[in-house]
């Protein structure tokens, strides 16, 4: 298959392997927090199933508190995202300490300007593109705060998946033919929420996510009726998982490895080739976004007041 949009999310083992060679502040906290939204606020949300051996909180918008105990790691790919800049502020003057991940913008500016630590990471992508650029930073992060995840272990997952993920992204996509992929998630539900972006964003077509076992207790009693739904569950080792893909028939994608990195690392270039390879069946330019821009230009004059 041809991927002429997709062969960004292709040349993702050398933005790994940039990544890998990036220096991060080393900064101290007893607490974590996460400041970011869309492309750049999903490596929060991966967070959440990391284990964390201290209290962390993700916020994903302008509203955001912290102590002087607490790490606040601000993600900004642009670095012009108004909810982001508003509440790195924000925490900031409660005392928090701060790291900002950003290309440039605004955020870069504030944090130079203050001397708050920063990672100045490559320009010029698409937010969900630069997810290595973003992601291997906030792990080399945690590191300096004890947590034994190993980079390099992206990279390697990627490099070594690139020819079944284009395979099984094809076969995903054309699986799903013109029907409205649902996909659904216990341990993974990060992912599931990155499917679900990279379908709208690249795509430009409805999907949606859900949390297992909250669905089956509710969300799947639509599928007696609706044969227009397209149930993906993302399987882990909860038993749970196959219950719920045994009575809706779904489509079960498996992790390829018992790695929590390296699953992370296969599933997000797979959303990313998948949402692609759909898109690119219709027509649609993955690169080109028609309201998101105008949505952040009106938002940036309400919270900026530009």
């Amino acid at each position: 298959m041809t991927l002429s949009e997709g062969n960004v999310y292709e040349r993702w083992p050398e933005f790994y392997e940039n990544a890998l060679s990036f220096e991060v502040p080393d900064v101290k906290a007893e607490k974590l927090a996460y400041l970011g939204i869309g492309g750049s606020g999903i490596p929060g949300r991966l967070l959440e199933m990391m284990d964390l051996p201290f209290e962390f909180r993700l916020f994903r918008g302008y509203r955001a508190t912290a102590d002087e105990r607490t790490l606040a790691i601000s993600v900004s790919y642009s670095g012009t995202t108004a909810e982001t800049l508003v509440a790195t502020k924000k925490v900031h003057e409660m005392g928090a300490k701060v790291i900002v991940i950003a290309s440039g913008g605004d955020l870069l500016k504030w944090a130079k300007e203050r001397g708050v630590p920063y990672v100045q990471i490559p320009s010029g992508l698409q937010t969900r593109f630069s997810f290595p650029y973003v992601f291997v930073p906030i792990v080399k992060i945690l590191r300096n705060l004890g947590v034994s995840y190993n980079p390099i272990e992206l990279l390697e997952a990627t490099r070594d998946s690139m020819e079944t993920a284009r395979k099984e992204a094809e076969r995903l996509a054309n699986e799903l033919d013109e029907r409205v992929p649902v996909f659904y998630a216990s341990k993974y539900l990060a992912v599931a929420e990155r499917f679900k972006q990279e379908f709208n964003e690249n795509a430009k077509y409805p999907a949606f996510y859900g949390e297992i076992p909250e669905v089956n207790h509710n969300e799947i009693e639509l599928y007696s009726r609706w044969s227009d739904y397209f149930p993906v569950v993302i399987k882990s080792d909860d038993p749970i998982d196959n219950t719920t893909a045994d009575v809706l028939n779904a489509k079960v994608l498996e992790p390829p490895y018992r790695s929590l990195l390296k699953t992370i690392a296969y599933f997000f270039l797979l959303a990313g080739l998948a949402s692609v390879y759909f898109g690119s069946k219709m027509g649609v330019k993955a690169d080109v976004l028609y309201n998101i821009p105008k949505v952040r230009q009106l938002t940036r004059r309400l919270l900026l007041n530009e």
